[in-house]
């Protein structure tokens, strides 16, 4: 007879489920490496139950580098899109960043 999983449970099992998929490590191992970081966001000290803490790794070779919230992860996520643009954009988007403190001329 099998066994029917409470709600709680299901969601532990596929949240597990999820990290060996993705990056190669289980549930109890992000629970050791989130405490390894004090519960919270590993830049900016969010703890867990204020704000959503995601795993910020590399899918493909299934390093992880931290767990962090969900705004820290996007500041990230987007540095290290910026880091793989041209260099000429890359001076187009430092230019724009020190002129956006400026109104527009409409």
């Amino acid at each position: 007879m099998q066994k029917h999983l409470t709600p709680t449970e299901a969601k532990l099992l596929r949240r597990d489920q999820y990290l060996r998929d993705a990056y190669g490590f289980s549930l109890p191992a992000y629970e050791t490496m989130l405490a390894a970081q004090g519960n919270a966001c590993a830049i900016c000290d969010t703890p867990r139950y204020v704000e959503k803490l995601v795993v910020d790794g590399n899918r493909d070779t299934r390093q992880v580098f931290g767990i962090l919230c969900l705004r820290c992860f996007s500041c990230v996520r987007a540095e290290r899109e910026y880091l793989l643009h041209p260099a000429d954009l890359k001076d187009s988007v430092l230019e724009y960043l020190s002129n956006s403190w400026k109104p527009h001329p409409f």
